[in-house]
């Protein structure tokens, strides 16, 4: 094996911006410290589960699957949604769901379903975000356009 040398010079690591992560850890690291909320976005298939489990052991919510519309510009229809969850979670865990007829339950384990699989990840978060950390390719760039508004 041969020993590689790199040839590492300042000027063209600042023209490329490396120096922008160093500054987006140290932020990261301060907002973290003073016990803000962070919301992490990414739909990256390969590092959903990585991604998640990572979200889930530092408490921080995430969202994997798809942005919904207006998530944090339209934070009432969210937290309306997010109460629905949970009631329909409880109901289902206590076994009241199983009193209403037969066409209503399929229909309300139908939509927890629906809200499961969009709203698991931020079911805890009661207020906005602090900070969000945004990792995505150019298809999925509608989180980014809702923000810069």
């Amino acid at each position: 094996m041969t020993k590689r040398y790199w040839n590492i010079i300042l000027e063209e690591m600042m023209e490329v911006g490396v120096h922008f992560g160093h500054d987006a850890c140290d932020l990261v690291f301060d907002v973290a410290s003073e016990g803000k909320k962070i919301l992490n976005c990414w739909y990256k298939k390969r590092s959903n589960d990585s991604i998640a489990l990572a979200a889930i052991r530092t408490r921080c919510h995430y969202v994997n699957k798809k942005w919904l519309g207006d998530m944090l510009t339209n934070w009432y229809t969210i937290e309306t949604q997010l109460q629905k969850f949970m009631d329909l979670r409880m109901q289902q865990k206590t076994g009241t769901l199983n009193s209403f007829p037969k066409r209503d339950v399929i229909i309300l384990k139908r939509h927890l379903a629906h809200l499961k699989t969009y709203l698991n990840s931020i079911k805890y978060m009661m207020e906005l975000p602090d900070i969000i950390i945004m990792l995505m390719n150019k298809k999925n760039i509608h989180p980014y356009l809702t923000l810069s508004y």
